[in-house]
């Protein structure tokens, strides 16, 4: 009897010490053991990620997730998580969390990839978020991309193909035989003008020939005599006219010379200049006022020289001291007479 008993208690030991064991060991894998510090970290799709999902520090596991919050912001659904970490835990400014599942059957984890920054975020921060990374997730993605190029692309491409090859059917149908019959004319009516043109080319390459034997004539060696002549005489024209050009820089230069020796002088004798050209205004001043006097003087002295001319001419004897002649009465001469 006593021995039951004892046997009864050490399974009863041993029940108790399965239990706290088990108790223990989902404690440690969940992770959620000792003291927390929470943090955040937003995303757009949190596929098969619920309470108590795994979070990992760079492959290491250092928390959990306690909280998934749906948001609306700007007309679109966001997921705000609520990661709980092990107190202490350094979390660098930079670092970056993604969804993500460590093997293609595996669990999705929340996955911080550790920056390297000195600076570390402080318990209530967010975490830089970024999209998923596994390969389900790429693969779906890629599959909706071709699925849209399918749509928008392919589809429209292949029924404006069908379009196209309907017009070409067509054009070939209608056009196709029109061309072979332009080509069937085309092709009879140089047949019968290769005679003609055959012809005018054998004239042509007979006229040809003459006129390279002209140009030969012309480039004989009496003329490529004279053009060598001519050539030596045209460069020796050159020559001269560099000569002339240096002998005009030559004059240019003198030219130079006297403009900056006149303007010398000018300057030296400004005041010279100065007073004579105020003489000369003061001459035609003078000139200006007495102008008026001048004119009728000269005028006076016209008038007695055109009446001395009518006297002379009509009494020479006066240049010799004579006395003018008489003065005679013309009587009136009778009608008779006139007539």
């Amino acid at each position: 009897m006593q021995n039951k008993s004892l046997n009864y208690a050490a399974l009863g030991l041993f029940v108790i010490a399965m239990i706290a064991a088990a108790i223990g060991a989902t404690v440690a894998l969940s992770g959620h053991t000792g003291p927390r510090e929470i943090y955040t970290a937003l995303f757009n799709n949190v596929a098969d990620v619920k309470f108590g999902t795994q979070v990992r520090y760079e492959g290491f596991p250092v928390g959990q997730v306690e909280e998934i919050r749906p948001v609306i912001k700007d007309g679109a659904m966001e997921f705000h998580l609520d990661l709980s970490v092990q107190e202490g835990w350094k979390i660098p400014v930079d670092s970056v969390a993604r969804i993500g599942s460590s093997s293609i059957l595996g669990g999705k984890t929340v996955e911080i990839r550790g920056g390297k920054s000195t600076s570390s975020l402080k318990p209530g921060d967010k975490i830089t978020s970024a999209p998923p990374t596994d390969m389900f997730a790429a693969m779906s993605s890629i599959a909706g991309e071709f699925g849209d190029l399918s749509r928008n692309g392919l589809r429209p491409m292949v029924e404006r193909m069908s379009g196209l090859v309907a017009s070409a059917d067509n054009l070939i149908a209608k056009d196709l035989s029109q061309f072979v019959r332009a080509l069937n004319d085309l092709a009879g009516g140089l047949q019968s003008d290769v005679p003609q043109i055959a012809g005018e080319l054998r004239h042509f390459a007979k006229r040809l020939n003459t006129t390279l034997g002209s140009v030969q004539t012309v480039l004989s060696n009496r003329n490529m005599t004279g053009v060598t002549n001519v050539v030596k005489n045209v460069e020796q024209m050159s020559v001269g006219f560099l000569d002339i050009s240096k002998s005009l820089q030559g004059s240019i230069k003198q030219i130079n010379d006297i403009v900056v020796k006149l303007d010398h002088v000018v300057e030296s004798n400004g005041g010279k200049v100065s007073s004579a050209v105020s003489d000369a205004r003061y001459i035609m001043q003078s000139l200006a006022r007495n102008i008026d006097n001048f004119n009728h003087n000269i005028s006076g002295t016209a008038q007695n020289m055109n009446e001395f001319s009518r006297l002379i001419r009509q009494n020479p004897g006066l240049l010799l001291g004579g006395s003018p002649p008489e003065e005679k009465l013309i009587r009136d001469i009778p009608t008779s007479a006139r007539q």
